[in-house]
């Protein structure tokens, strides 16, 4: 495994698990003064698990819950944003131009703001009414605002049993998972370094992930082509232009198979008859 660090990925994990008290004690406060929205702002990757945490949200919240992409947003605005609006959103450098610009105008309409920062910028830490610093882990940070927000609205009953056990397994479970499919991401890579072009498909919180792995891995650090799809965009006709030496990948949850089905003029099962993975 390349460049594989079992106990740092384990503090990593268990350290920004420790964060949830912090997280949690502010958003009390903030949720007893009242939210009216909650916006999640990404560009590029940080868009990614907007959107995921988004998609999370959706099934069990009927609060108003939206990804807003920042180049978007400081081109076009988003009157949805206000006082009122809870905005959070993540970065690693803290100096993405459309994130610096895009805080500024969330500032300006006083929405709330709370930031994972992995590099604290000391401009858009007076921005916010939080900013927590701590490395990496981003989805998580992002997704144990979304659960307290959740668990204060009353829609997220397991909250307390869910943590219990990230606490206890969470860093372990990631660690077998990456040692587990270390060989087939070998074999994968080998047989997929050359490809001409390759299909990325994925559906409900499955998009963020398939967005997020194509355009940041495959296209920014390979410089690999590729195509993006979601399934109600991924349908017959488009197999028209295929053979079967095109390669796809299908991201799918295995609770939840109709979301690519029902969206799409195929049964999933045939689409994976298309490749080997």
């Amino acid at each position: 495994m390349l460049k594989f660090q079992e106990e740092s990925l384990r503090q990593s994990v268990n350290g920004a698990l420790a964060l949830r008290h912090q997280i949690n004690q502010f958003l009390d406060a903030i949720f007893e003064k009242g939210i009216t929205n909650i916006c999640f702002l990404g560009i590029g990757g940080t868009y990614a698990s907007a959107m995921q945490t988004v998609s999370h949200m959706k099934e069990f919240t009927s609060m108003e819950v939206f990804a807003e992409n920042a180049a978007e947003y400081i081109t076009t605005g988003n009157r949805r944003i206000m006082d009122g609006t809870l905005l959070i959103y993540s970065s690693v450098t803290g100096s993405t131009p459309e994130i610096v610009k895009a805080v500024e105008k969330a500032h300006a309409a006083h929405a709330t703001i709370l930031a994972f920062l992995d590099n604290p910028n000391p401009h858009l830490r007076e921005l916010c009414e939080l900013c927590i610093s701590y490395p990496q882990n981003e989805q998580l940070k992002l997704f144990m605002a979304a659960d307290r927000i959740l668990f204060l609205r009353h829609e997220f009953d397991c909250y307390d049993d869910c943590y219990e056990n990230f606490d206890c397994y969470l860093a372990d479970a990631l660690i077998s998972v990456e040692q587990s499919l270390d060989s087939f991401a070998q074999e994968f890579a080998k047989k997929h370094c050359n490809d001409t072009l390759h299909y990325f498909v994925g559906a409900g919180n499955q998009w963020g992930s398939t967005y997020s792995y194509g355009m940041c891995y495959w296209e920014e650090m390979h410089w690999m082509q590729l195509r993006l799809y979601p399934p109600v965009n991924f349908s017959m006709e488009r197999l028209k232009s295929f053979s079967r030496h095109s390669c796809h990948t299908l991201y799918q949850r295995r609770c939840q198979p109709s979301i690519v089905s029902s969206s799409s003029c195929f049964p999933s099962e045939d689409l994976c008859k298309l490749h080997d993975y």
